[in-house]
């Protein structure tokens, strides 16, 4: 009889003590790998999610115009990845690769449900700002605060919002039409935002598998 209550209370104990951790399972297909960009060699790492193939890091192909690093500095680029115009993001992804419609993102989010921006993020602190950042990560899309290209009034360029905001064009033009569809995540909170930016702005660029 204290056997069989012993064992009750150990079943009991592992299944509140395991309760969180399969809630934090991965809610994508975790099928991946890597490719690499023919034009510059650069490697990227890929992620399925549902039936959608994604790019598991930022674009940080160069061009000569159209793109920019964080403060134009190339460091920066190596782990953020580059910042680019919606023009040029339209035509800057990898053969077999293209910029993901309004409609793409949102099959993605449609995926992931609940809290899908938060499921979005990179695991982790290292690059989210601040000890109360929401960061769950379990999706594999890894996505990083690399912040923004922007005009301001006087069309002055400058750079801001890294370690706080992730803004990714989307190829879809909004209203007015030198707008375009975006999405962004933003430390404080789980949700993937749907956003309309001016065009002149950069933002970074997630390629879909074709």
């Amino acid at each position: 009889m204290v056997y069989m209550k012993l064992l009750v209370i150990f079943i009991l104990g592992m299944s509140i003590g395991l309760g969180p951790l399969f809630a934090q399972q991965p809610v994508a297909n975790r099928d991946t790998g890597s490719f690499r960009d023919d034009r510059d060699n650069q490697t990227y790492k890929w992620v399925k999610i549902g039936e959608q193939v994604w790019m598991a890091q930022n674009l940080n192909y160069a061009e000569s115009k159209g793109s920019s690093c964080y403060h134009y500095d190339s460091i920066i680029c190596c782990t953020y990845g580059r910042l680019y115009l919606w023009e040029q993001a339209l035509k800057v992804c990898p053969d077999g690769w293209h910029l993901p419609s309004k409609s793409d993102w949102s099959v993605l989010e449609n995926f992931l449900e609940d809290q899908a921006g938060e499921k979005m993020k990179e695991s982790g602190n290292a690059h989210w700002k601040g000890p109360d950042a929401v960061v769950r990560g379990d999706s594999g899309f890894n996505a990083l605060p690399a912040g923004y290209f922007g005009r301001d009034d006087s069309n002055r360029p400058y750079h801001a919002g890294i370690g706080d905001f992730a803004y990714f064009w989307a190829a879809t033009t909004a209203t007015p039409a030198n707008k375009g569809w975006s999405r962004y995540l933003y430390s404080m909170d789980g949700v993937l935002h749907p956003h309309e930016e001016w065009k002149v702005f950069g933002y970074s660029v997630r390629c879909l598998r074709n």
